[in-house]
């Protein structure tokens, strides 16, 4: 019966696993009525993200933090980027934490 314990744990992180990747995928009708929101925020993440989404008719790229700004250690968002991250479905970014 012990044997079964490990096995039982691990389907369940399997599964588990599996019903977070299913629910990553964007439904047939929502990719219909709308694109998916992809906010990187500097621009070196956003040079990444570019080709990975390039040709995609239902993902959005857009950039957080301008590439012009320079450092961002030194940004301090505006009310507008603060709307960008609240409506954006995936952020991608880089960076400790």
């Amino acid at each position: 019966m012990r044997a079964l314990a490990p096995r039982c744990s691990f389907r369940t992180a399997a599964s588990l696993l599996i019903l977070a990747l299913l629910s990553l995928l964007p439904l047939p009708l929502q990719a219909a009525s709308r694109p998916v929101h992809v906010l990187a925020t500097t621009y070196p993440v956003w040079q990444l993200a570019r080709p990975l989404v390039a040709g995609l008719e239902n993902v959005r790229l857009d950039l957080l933090i301008p590439a012009a700004t320079g450092c961002p250690h030194d940004y301090a968002p505006t009310p507008a980027d603060l709307t960008k991250v609240a409506t954006a479905d995936v952020i991608l970014m880089n960076g400790l934490g």
